[in-house]
């Protein structure tokens, strides 16, 4: 008799594990001049976020990743920026980070990947300090042409959306 081969075997068929990540539900919700608002917080550390503008409260209700309780799990994209963009991000006139379409950045930003979260630093900060570090969620990243004057003149970019800030609480 013929043995029967395993379907779920070998190296070709084996399922890929995700890992698990702990994620911060909505804890309070509204309306906030005309656009639907949220603030999350993590049942497990109890960090908590200001509230943050959704698209919609239905979506926010699916959660967002813990930065505290994932900590070598999250996706994020760690941008260097010098000073005087630093600042324009952090005043809120800078909604796009702008990346040239080179092969290194056509491989992380292209191709459909996803983040969870991207990190906008001045300079090259400590890891922990939070002071010089700007924390937005991932919303995507497009191919555009711009005319900059650090891309001397017109150049096709990655525009990376920084229109979604996470405002966390300090602990107290």
């Amino acid at each position: 008799m013929m043995k029967q081969l395993d379907l779920f075997t070998g190296t070709e068929h084996e399922k890929q594990r995700l890992v698990r990540r702990h994620l911060m539900h909505v804890c309070d919700a509204g309306e906030m001049d005309g656009v639907d608002s949220v603030r999350f917080r993590c049942s497990k550390c109890g960090l908590e976020t200001d509230w943050l503008k959704e698209e919609s409260i239905t979506k926010a209700k699916r959660g967002i990743p813990c930065l505290k309780c994932n900590t070598g799990k999250l996706r994020v994209l760690h941008l260097n920026l010098k000073t005087k963009y630093w600042n324009d991000v952090n005043n809120g006139v800078k909604p796009e980070e702008y990346r040239l379409t080179t092969d290194y950045w056509r491989k992380r930003l292209g191709n459909g990947n996803r983040y969870d979260y991207v990190f906008i630093k001045l300079g090259y900060p400590k890891a922990d300090d939070w002071s010089k570090i700007l924390i937005f969620r991932w919303n995507g990243a497009k191919e555009k042409i711009i005319d900059h004057e650090e891309f001397d003149g017109r150049t096709r970019v990655f525009a990376i959306d920084l229109s979604k800030p996470v405002g966390l609480i300090p602990d107290s």
